[in-house]
């Protein structure tokens, strides 16, 4: 038999307000994990009050899956008092993958914005921005807004150009630009994108050769020429093209490298 719990944070232990924060699926050789991808909701509900120890949580368990036995989650089910709680296992006759899925679309709720159009060049940039935020808030004690910048602006070597996203803190330490080679764009339009932006690249590199660039990208769903062009090009510019998918991963490692206080 399959179980699965419930992972929730609790912003008032006595009234027990709660949301739910990640799910287990789990049976005696398997637990899958998962949590939300975009902490802008429990911000919101947090009302003000940090929210770090919640995704740093989140990546301890995501990080080392194979820890939480069904023995360990049991316990917490039914010891765990705190803003950290997690549901008593429920029972399912599902095989362990089937019930994490089904798992994950009934309890993690993403924000309504989730839809077609986060796969435009504005919903990669949110999702690059997000995902900033919470490596910020996950690996540093300063509040992610005094680091985390919208429109910044680079001097290149021939002119300065604008930037979608990036880290400052006394100075520019990264900048991101968002893409997207979804959608019915022509190819000779996404070719002049690609040529934009790996001219914006070069022309900063020429001036300040260390900055770390990266390009937040939603990956194109069938064969694509331009995004083909893109990877070559970026990579022999010396900038990171991150699939929107998974730059969360991408921006704690790279807040972890940076020189911002922690």
């Amino acid at each position: 038999m399959t179980r699965y719990s419930v992972v929730q944070y609790v912003s008032d232990v006595d009234t027990h307000e709660a949301i739910n924060i990640g799910v287990l699926a789990f049976d005696e050789s398997e637990t899958r994990v998962a949590f939300l991808r975009d902490w802008k909701r429990v911000r919101q509900f947090a009302s003000g009050k940090s929210i770090r120890f919640l995704s740093e949580f989140a990546g301890e368990v995501i990080d080392d899956p194979g820890a939480w036995s069904p023995e360990r989650i049991e316990a917490a089910s039914r010891s765990w008092g705190g803003s950290i709680q997690l549901s008593r296992p429920a029972f399912s006759r599902m095989p362990v993958e089937s019930l994490f899925n089904d798992a994950i679309r009934n309890y993690l709720k993403e924000p309504v914005h989730q839809t077609s159009a986060e796969y435009t060049k504005p919903g990669a940039v949110t999702r690059a921005y997000d995902s900033l935020i919470g490596a910020v808030e996950r690996v540093t004690d300063i509040p992610p807004g005094d680091v985390v910048k919208k429109k910044i602006e680079v001097v290149g070597r021939q002119e300065t150009h604008v930037w979608d996203v990036g880290l400052q803190n006394g100075h520019i330490l990264l900048v991101i630009q968002g893409m997207s080679f979804r959608g019915s764009v022509q190819d000779s339009i996404r070719d002049q994108q690609v040529g934009a932006a790996a001219f914006s690249i070069e022309d900063v590199r020429n001036q300040t050769p260390n900055l770390p660039i990266g390009i937040v990208a939603w990956e194109p769903l069938k064969p694509s020429k331009p995004y083909d062009r893109a990877v070559q090009l970026f990579g022999r510019l010396g900038a990171s093209l991150i699939s929107a998918e998974e730059v969360d991963q991408w921006s704690y490692m790279a807040v972890e490298e940076l020189p911002i206080a922690h």
